[in-house]
Order: structure tokens, then C-alpha cells, then sequence
């Protein structure tokens, strides 16, 4: 089935390349995209930076445009409560299916990870703990004002 492979591509006999690319809104146009991986999403660089998160996806997607079923995933650790991971997320509803990310516990998606290195971790880093072996958002990272602070206020 693989025709060719180099440090970054896999040539498939069936006209279709598997490629990995850096996340650049640029890097994606030209291309016709069937489906696309956005790995660690939650850590990728938001609105600061020169390649936000929401760019990249809005490159993508008229990439998919031709492309019946294509499909747009992240596998993901939760990292702050913001950016294009965590909007996803608060708009998915309890009992609705989500075919944009990949997340679960550290025991369920990797069951060999000793407990001992869980419990370390959360003894040191109780945030981290929960983020990285818990799957879940932190809150104790926030851009300028946290969210909650932000809607208790009035100005």
C-alpha cells in the first residue's frame, strides 16, 4: 500500500499522501485535505502569536470543502481555558458526539502508566495533575483576567 516514504510523507498506492506539516495557516492552502490530525491543539499558539489556532483550522477547512465526509480531529491533552480546543469543548453538549477531539484520562488511553507517577504528579502539581492525567482544562492559566473574574465584574 505505501508507494514512497520520506521523513514526512507516506505515498500511498491509491493517489493519496499522508503528510505532516508544522501548524501554519500558510503551509495548508493548495492542498485537498480528506482528513486532518491537529495534534495537541490546547498547546498550540492563540491569538498572540503570528499562527493562531482558529487561522490554522479556518485554513484547513475549505481545504475539506471538496471532500465529502472529511474529517477535522484533535488528539489533545486540555491545557488552558481558552483558544479553539476549549471553545469546541464548551459547546459540545452533554450526550452529543464530537468528531473534532480525542481525549480521555491518562489510565484509560494508556493504562501502563505506573499509578505512582499519577499520584506524584498530583501531589507536586495538583493543576498539572489534573490536565495532563485527568483530562481536563485548567483554570489557573488565563490570558490577561481569568473568565470568571471577567463575567463577575461590572464595569
Amino acid at each position: 500500500m505505501v508507494e514512497r516514504e520520506t521523513a514526512d510523507t507516506f505515498d500511498l498506492n491509491n493517489d493519496v499522501t499522508i503528510e505532516i506539516q508544522v501548524a501554519s495557516y500558510r503551509s495548508i492552502r493548495g492542498y485537498t485535505v480528506c482528513a486532518a490530525l491537529l495534534d495537541e491543539l490546547a498547546f498550540w499558539q492563540t491569538d498572540d502569536a503570528s499562527d493562531p489556532d482558529y487561522a490554522i483550522i479556518n485554513a484547513i477547512r475549505p481545504s475539506m470543502a471538496t471532500v465529502p465526509n472529511a474529517l477535522l480531529l484533535s488528539a489533545r491533552s486540555p491545557y488552558a481555558s481558552r483558544g479553539a480546543l476549549h471553545d469546541a469543548h464548551r459547546r459540545l453538549r452533554p450526550g452529543r458526539r464530537s468528531n473534532f477531539g480525542l481525549a480521555g484520562r491518562n489510565k484509560t488511553m494508556n493504562p501502563t502508566v505506573p499509578q505512582s507517577i499519577i499520584d506524584a504528579a498530583t501531589e507536586r502539581d495538583p493543576s498539572f495533575a489534573r490536565a495532563e492525567y485527568f483530562a481536563e482544562f485548567r483554570s489557573d492559566i488565563e490570558t490577561f483576567i481569568m473568565r470568571e473574574a471577567a463575567a463577575t465584574q461590572s464595569i
